[in-house]
């Protein structure tokens, strides 16, 4: 349900919410955008018209975000208009509720653009860096959404799954006898009477995800938490970590089942989230940490990540080595791939590339149905 905030600010907010749960990649640059434009001109909130193709102008991304937009914006304060206020009746009379309905005073806005310590006394402390839920960084997950993305996720491991085909491979270790195998070395005869030939089931297929949350990737977060989400309820035998500045393991904070629960603890967890990024310095960490527990010649490695880096190169190239060497296969999922012009010419990528099985888009669901069938 839709519910109408004290002031202007925590509304837009939630207005770019409220977008997310539509599809839009919206990040906090977007949010502060939009009220940076806002502060600029009072005009731009007296007139209904101008503060729409503001907001429009500052959301749309692409042709589809255009289209969607006016239909969506209509639909969103229409309902606000007869939305339940945040703060029940009793604890505002009638006429602060009034004054409520009204545009905040301009300096309302730039006080929290700026990080104003006083916002609490000019009435926008109904907005901060925190939702109503403790959830610091806006994330939010809508559970159609993240249905649609399992639906693809188990198709994909089912996929991954299908190229082992054998079941068993030969061991070392005399433990069950390979029949085929032994009498098929057997027929040609040799000075032995007899050769066995050993096998073993293989172990199971291991599943590591390594996933880029910095300031560049901000537009696609959604999408990729809504992919961690889906690897850790398919599969049992999954690692999840995510990278920007550090390394975060999010493994056990991550569950379907409490997903608002969950995105307060990865919100309060990485004090990185959109900020640089560090792919050689993560990786190091990792090879350093946790590779030695979770990465075996049974591991698919995927890493998400737009290969921008601002930390050592050389990192990337001697970690992504030795992780091609321990792991079955690395697939890196790149978001700018959706790009006809994309090259890899950042440094990071460039690093990375002579050691990576498969690259591929990532950034929709289109582009999730199209890495299925490339698997």
């Amino acid at each position: 349900m839709i519910q109408r905030r004290t002031d202007l600010t925590a509304n837009i907010i939630s207005f770019c919410q409220y977008l997310r749960t539509k599809d839009f990649y919206i990040g906090l640059q977007t949010e502060k955008e939009c009220l940076t434009s806002l502060s600029l001109d009072p005009g731009l909130i007296k007139s209904a018209e101008r503060f729409k193709r503001t907001l429009e102008v500052c959301i749309c991304k692409s042709k589809r975000d255009l289209e969607l937009f006016s239909g969506l914006f209509d639909r969103y304060w229409k309902e606000l208009e007869r939305a339940v206020d945040s703060k029940t009746a009793d604890e505002e009379s009638p006429t602060e509720q009034m004054k409520n309905k009204q545009a905040p005073a301009i300096n309302q806005l730039r006080s929290w653009l700026l990080n104003d310590n006083n916002t609490e006394e000019i009435g926008t402390a109904s907005y901060s860096s925190y939702s109503a839920n403790d959830n610091q960084l806006g994330l939010s997950i809508d559970e159609k959404e993240l249905k649609e993305m399992l639906r693809f996720v188990n198709s994909l491991l089912t996929q991954i799954s299908k190229k082992r085909t054998r079941r068993y491979t030969d061991s070392k270790r005399k433990e069950l006898i390979n029949l085929r195998r032994s009498i098929r070395k057997n027929i040609l005869g040799s000075d032995e009477l007899l050769q066995l030939v050993y096998k073993e089931k293989k172990k199971k297929l291991k599943i590591v995800l390594l996933c880029d949350v910095s300031k560049s990737v901000e537009l696609y977060s959604m999408f990729f938490l809504k992919f961690m989400f889906s690897l850790k309820h398919l599969s049992k035998d999954v690692e999840i970590f995510s990278f920007a500045t550090t390394l975060h393991r999010l493994t056990e904070d991550i569950n379907v089942r409490e997903v608002n629960k969950s995105l307060r603890t990865i919100s309060r967890k990485i004090k990185s989230w959109s900020g640089g990024t560090k792919i050689g310095e993560s990786l190091d960490e990792f090879v350093r940490v946790y590779s030695h527990k979770c990465v075996n010649k049974n591991t698919v490695l995927f890493i998400v990540s737009d290969g921008w880096d601002t930390g050592d190169i050389d990192l990337i190239d001697k970690n992504m080595e030795a992780l091609s060497q321990k792991s079955m296969k690395i697939i890196w999922l790149n978001p700018l791939l959706a790009h006809a012009d994309w090259k890899p010419e950042v440094s990071g990528m460039k690093a990375a590339m002579p050691y990576i099985d498969l690259l591929l888009p990532f950034h929709n669901i289109d582009s999730l149905k199209s890495m299925v069938k490339s698997m």
